[in-house]
């Protein structure tokens, strides 16, 4: 279970482009982490991904880029995937730029 109100490193949606750092690490996850080499340790062992998103039009690039990446992953053949659960009802989901990218730095990431 992956439950965040932020995107990965990169895959800050578009419109918190315009924010000034909103993403220090826009091109690369600073260890190198890529979103296929997470899904490919996840595979191999066997991991069905619940994202739980507390912000889901911030974190929507990292859902669907993993989706892509489990859904096209050659060791995939037992299916495994992506299970989206979005955690706020839609009335109370932040979509402005600048707290969409975040904010001030604070985050709710748990897996």
């Amino acid at each position: 279970i992956l439950l965040s109100d932020a995107s990965a490193h990169g895959l800050m949606p578009k419109t918190s482009k315009v924010v000034a750092n909103a993403d220090s690490y826009s091109v690369l996850h600073p260890g190198g982490i890529t979103a296929h080499g997470a899904v490919t340790t996840m595979i191999s062992k066997g991991v069905d991904l619940f994202f739980c998103s507390f912000n889901p039009p911030a974190t929507v690039r990292t859902e669907e880029e993993l989706s892509v990446h489990y859904k096209n992953h050659p060791d995939n053949a037992a299916e495994h995937s992506v299970i989206p659960i979005p955690m706020v009802p839609s009335d109370a989901i932040v979509s402005d730029s600048s707290r969409m990218a975040g904010g001030y730095g604070r985050h709710i990431i748990f897996v």
